[in-house]
């Protein structure tokens, strides 16, 4: 049986707020509830921030991080599987490819690639508002006429997790 797989994006270390990465953590506890696992860019901000969140709640959870670079030693210690990609920004396809579900949180120039990569591959985009970046920009709005599906807003994990229960409601 295929693993359910959520890739969370969002604003690394450098611009990550502490109220994002407060609610990045609380995103990251109610996933294992929905998902396997959690698929990731593997480094800092939301990403060690959704991490650490799944594992606070359930310790198996399996969390993937895939790096951007050829070495193991970028990734944020909440990650239980690291793939060093050496693709670059190139990894950004694979981390969506990768995912059953996308949520965005903040973001900067990549998570914007990664977000127009779920919009061309028609995945579930659920989108933080109320704490900047490309997810509120993009959240509501549809990115061009390919299909009519928009990114999902939510402002909270408990909106968010009313969205999840949709989307499982959806799938199953």
């Amino acid at each position: 049986m295929r693993l359910r797989t959520v890739a969370v994006i969002g604003s690394n270390v450098s611009v990550a707020t502490q109220p994002l990465i407060a609610v990045a953590e609380a995103v990251g506890r109610i996933l294992p509830q929905y998902f396997d696992a959690l698929i990731c860019g593997g480094k800092g901000g939301v990403m060690e921030a959704v991490c650490k969140g799944a594992l606070e709640t359930h310790p198996a959870f399996l969390t993937v991080g895939i790096l951007p670079e050829e070495t193991f030693h970028g990734a944020n210690p909440y990650v239980r599987l690291v793939l060093p990609s050496g693709m670059g920004i190139g990894r950004n396809l694979l981390i969506i490819r990768s995912a059953d579900v996308v949520i965005a949180m903040g973001g900067g120039a990549g998570t914007l690639s990664e977000i127009a990569f779920a919009w061309q591959l028609q995945k579930p985009l659920l989108c933080l508002v109320g704490y900047g970046g490309w997810s509120e920009k993009i959240a509501n709005q549809p990115i061009d006429p390919r299909h009519q599906q928009k990114p999902q807003p939510f402002s909270s994990p408990e909106e968010l997790k009313k969205l999840l229960e949709n989307l499982q409601t959806r799938t199953t």
